[in-house]
């Protein structure tokens, strides 16, 4: 009684084994494919360059960038904004005399942040302690941490260059 239903299954687990060797062999085993593989050529990079002596033409002609727009003094940010733009764009002093346009009127906690960093970098220990007079605590460890990288220290209340600065 039992030995179709053994027949039956030894059959089928025949026939699966069978099929998983012949799927597996399907894939990249052949001799062919393997060859094709082994041969392809890997993919070529072709740089060019062009060399232009001499500007075009075209480029000659093209006008002068235009001056950045007035500044709108009535607006104390975009002031103070265009202060920070100086200050980064390493132009210290003018952007000390920027911000000190703004600090005249109540806006001092930011104007002083951008006046004390530029006068460390200018190494103006006097402009310094002004500024630092005028800042918040956040303001402070800010424009002590620009110091001390552009060679000016904290020494008690007043900033001091750095020595063998």
């Amino acid at each position: 009684m039992n030995k179709p239903l053994l027949a039956a299954v030894a059959g089928v687990s025949f026939g699966l084994f069978l099929g998983g060797l012949a799927f597996h062999n399907a894939g990249l085993r052949t001799c062919q494919r393997r060859a094709a593989l082994e041969n392809a050529l890997p993919a070529r990079v072709v740089v060019q360059k062009t060399v232009v002596a001499h500007p075009c033409p075209s480029m000659q002609d093209e006008p002068e960038p235009e001056s950045p727009p007035a500044l709108d003094h009535s607006d104390p940010d975009s002031v103070l904004s265009y202060a920070q733009t100086l200050y980064v764009n390493g132009d210290y002093a003018q952007a000390i005399s920027v911000a000190k346009t703004v600090e005249r009127k109540g806006h001092s906690v930011r104007a002083a942040r951008i006046i004390g960093s530029a006068a460390c970098n200018l190494h103006n220990t006097k402009l310094a302690d002004e500024a630092y007079r005028n800042l918040d605590a956040p303001g402070r460890q800010y424009m002590v941490y620009v110091c001390q990288r552009s060679g000016v220290t904290m020494s008690g209340r007043h900033f001091r260059l750095a020595k063998g600065d």
